[in-house]
């Protein structure tokens, strides 16, 4: 029984153990599908450049096979082949009506490129520079799933923060309305007061049912990226200091990662009209079989050496096809360059957004230390009788007010700061 209870206990505290945003990172920086869609489609990628990579390589085939013919010429021709042709076999009506035979014959050829006018070499150096593209682009969705990782992460921190302001306000608003008889119908003013008190607590409680909402989405979220339950998470303390250590900025990288695998992509399809070119080439090959006859009568073998060209002067097919590739390289890079200004731009004003938030935020830290020393004040006001019920609820409304302004600030810098990263990494 003892034991028993050392495992519900440990299993208990397990369940319910605090996770910083490290752990739950790890788990879906492991088992996100989405990640490994993206490792997937690097390790295609690389197998694709390899394989162009080979190109150089000689072209080996083999084949055989084995028959039997009454047919005039495949006779004559397959005993020629076996280098047994006699005299008889030049007689007319053996030549038109010979017995059925059985022949069998194989082959084996090589054939290596020397020239095919960069077709294949274009090939691979595209594939080439679109592995690199994808590797690039791998790190923009995984720092991608991090921000968006990390921003629930610190939401959820800051919804817990702001809910414990609000628990706290309706806690003590819930004892002195409970305390205290503020009057009743035919009191007006009390009663005013008291519904005053009352209205204040109904919106405590509307607000703490929206942020719960929004907290129980992405907790949701990322317990099904982590694959793990997601439940109670550590403080995070200060939110920039927090969003500065975990958000830190590649000041010397001028191009995000999306816009680098773009660019990529780009230089990739450059090689297309290389190889668009290389239809009006000439392909030349070095090329040699050896050939085997076994026929009835002996069998021979045969070799062939020699030099192939394959010019295709004309073909309607692959007219304009150049001039296809090199307009559709100019409307990518029209594409590209329009890109880069419009992250420059955005880098811009995500920097001075980030830099008004940052000074709004600091205002209302302000503004809340104040507040909280009105708000305590205000309480004990309303108990000497100093205040009425209406003015404590102007109060407490305003203390409502900037938590939840306090909260669409954090939340907006959390958004600026995470689009900041990803555009600088």
């Amino acid at each position: 029984m003892k034991t028993l209870g050392i495992i519900t206990l440990f299993i208990t505290s397990s369940a319910f153990a605090q996770m910083s945003f490290e752990d739950v990172w790890k788990n879906i920086e492991e088992k996100s599908q989405n990640l490994k869609s993206h490792e997937a489609q690097i390790e295609l990628t690389k197998l694709e450049k390899e394989r162009a990579n080979r190109h150089w390589l000689p072209n080996v085939k083999m084949g055989a096979s084995i028959f039997n013919t009454n047919d005039p010429g495949g006779v004559f021709f397959n005993n020629l082949g076996q280098g047994a042709i006699a005299q008889a076999d030049f007689n007319p009506d053996t030549l038109n009506n010979p017995d059925t035979e059985q022949f069998s014959y194989g082959q084996i050829t090589v054939e290596l490129p020397l020239y095919e006018g960069g077709m294949r070499a274009g090939a691979s150096k595209l594939r080439e520079q679109m592995y690199k593209a994808t590797q690039t682009e791998y790190v923009y969705h995984k720092n991608t799933e991090y921000t968006q990782s990390l921003s629930d992460y610190v939401t959820i921190a800051r919804i817990n923060h702001t809910n414990s302001q609000l628990k706290d306000i309706k806690g003590q608003l819930k004892t002195l309305i409970e305390k205290y008889s503020l009057g009743s119908k035919k009191n007006p003013v009390g009663r005013s007061g008291l519904l005053g008190l009352k209205s204040v607590l109904k919106r405590i409680d509307v607000t703490e049912k929206g942020l719960s909402a929004d907290k129980e989405h992405r907790l949701e979220i990322l317990s099904y990226k982590s694959q793990m339950t997601v439940e109670k998470l550590y403080q995070i303390g200060n939110l920039r200091t927090y969003l500065i250590k975990h958000l830190k900025q590649n000041n010397s990288a001028e191009d995000s990662s999306l816009l680098k695998a773009n660019k990529l992509k780009v230089k990739a399809l450059s090689y297309t009209k290389e190889m668009e070119q290389a239809r009006y080439l000439p392909r030349v090959a070095l090329f040699a079989s050896q050939n085997k006859y076994q026929g009835n009568r002996d069998d021979n073998s045969t070799q062939t050496i020699g030099v192939s060209v394959q010019w295709a002067l004309f073909d309607p097919d692959n007219y304009g096809r150049k001039a296809e590739a090199s307009q559709r390289i100019v409307a990518k890079l029209r594409a590209l360059e329009e890109g880069a200004r419009k992250e420059a731009a955005y880098k811009s004003s995500l920097k001075k957004s980030l830099s008004k938030l940052n000074d709004a935020l600091e205002d209302v830290d302000t503004s809340a230390k104040y507040l909280a020393e009105q708000v305590k004040l205000s309480f004990g006001l309303y108990k000497r009788g100093s205040m009425n019920a209406l003015q404590l609820a102007e109060v407490l409304n305003r203390r409502i007010d900037l938590e939840v302004n306090k909260l669409n600030l954090e939340q907006k810098l959390i958004d600026v700061s995470t689009k900041q990263y990803l555009l600088s990494n």
